[in-house]
């Protein structure tokens, strides 16, 4: 065999080798991954609350949500615009850091 011959089969089996354990990778990493929470339009959810909206007092026993509010559409990837309760737009909220199901 040339040596550019060798050299190209070490590369393709290196590749390979790295395509495999990408996969690998892959596979455990998505395994601890939560999915994010689905909602549809009329769900009732809070927000959390942005940071540095405490006024200077300690956030330790501050809400961390604010809500409730209403889904009006669903935008996809995890973003959803949502209204006050009474139909007052607020804007687009990402999907589970920034939404939670409301309760009652």
């Amino acid at each position: 065999m040339e040596r550019s011959d060798l050299t190209h089969v070490r590369h393709l089996e290196v590749s390979d080798r790295i395509a495999a354990k990408q996969s690998e990778s892959k596979i455990t990493y998505d395994k601890r991954r939560a999915k994010a929470k689905q909602y549809e339009v009329g769900h009732q959810v809070l927000l959390r609350k942005p940071a540095g909206t405490n006024e200077a007092k300690s956030r330790k026993l501050l809400p961390k949500y604010d809500g409730p509010f209403v889904v009006t559409t669903v935008c996809g990837n995890d973003r959803y615009e949502v209204s006050d309760i009474s139909q007052v737009p607020i804007g687009v909220g990402e999907g589970t850091p920034v939404c939670a199901p409301w309760t009652k």
